[in-house]
């Protein structure tokens, strides 16, 4: 297994030792180190987790979301690595950016009091994008991106009516979850392992993920926590702000051009 922390590998001498070394493969310490890689060069799905913390107001909150991305992104990376269900690259990257997009947008809309802005500029973008898939342009088909649009819409109805809106973020951190995990897929996927090496390939890539998702909680949670303490937590707020706006065009970006590209 090359990466880029491991760009070379040294044919060892032949002999029974060399001989079942091959047949073993990578160690489980390899695909190990090959998530932990992922996810902190994974800048899209550090920046989907990012947008969860940052309207958190309590440790459970976060324990909720954390694990309801947590399963859905292992559900879909072992269907996607055992071959059970394989959709298409280009289209899980661009949706990827949308999930982005939208939970920073959300945060946003919760901030400013919940007006019709943000719900609206997502419909007008979303349909923009379906009379561009009507034309024949882009990764996503017109069906998608509508069901996209009326998602989006719903969601925002819901999250306004909503007594418990913390409950729906975490369903929704489910949802993107199911989609991330196909993301995750794509590295172990690329590698074409034989049937033998699927499930240790499998539960140390998914262990290095969780393991650098938690570090990366840990390391934000306990600063967001600090600054709500500190005058009256406006730096809290405003940190929330900057930074999901900043999450959000990030998301746009790497939904429009893995979109169209």
């Amino acid at each position: 297994m090359l990466s880029e922390g491991a760009r070379s590998w040294e044919i060892p001498e032949p002999g029974a030792a060399a001989a079942a070394a091959a047949v073993a493969g990578t160690p489980f310490s390899g695909y190990l180190v090959l998530g932990v890689g992922h996810i902190l060069s994974g800048w899209d799905h550090l920046a989907f987790v990012l947008a969860l913390l940052l309207l958190a107001t309590s440790l459970p909150e976060v324990a909720r979301l954390v694990t309801a991305f947590t399963i859905a992104h292992s559900i879909t990376l072992a269907l996607a690595t055992l071959g059970l269900v394989r959709p298409r690259s280009a289209g899980v990257e661009a949706l990827i950016g949308f999930s982005i997009a939208l939970v920073a947008a959300e945060n946003a809309w919760l901030m400013s009091g919940r007006g019709l802005l943000v719900p609206v500029a997502a419909a007008a973008l979303i349909a923009v994008f379906v009379g561009l898939a009507a034309l024949g342009l882009g990764n996503l088909g017109a069906l998608a991106l509508l069901g996209l649009g009326i998602f989006s819409l719903c969601h925002f109805a819901l999250l306004d009516r909503a007594e418990h809106p913390e409950r729906l973020r975490a369903a929704v951190a489910f949802g993107f979850g199911l989609v991330h995990g196909f993301g995750f897929a794509g590295v172990l996927a690329e590698m074409d392992l034989p049937r033998s090496r699927l499930v240790p390939a499998l539960l140390g890539f998914n262990l290095g993920v969780e393991a650098s998702q938690l570090a990366v909680v840990a390391l934000v949670w306990p600063l967001l926590r600090f600054l709500a303490r500190v005058k009256g937590g406006r730096p809290r707020v405003a940190v929330a702000e900057l930074g999901s706006a900043a999450i959000c065009g990030l998301g746009l970006y790497w939904f429009v051009t893995r979109a169209l590209g």
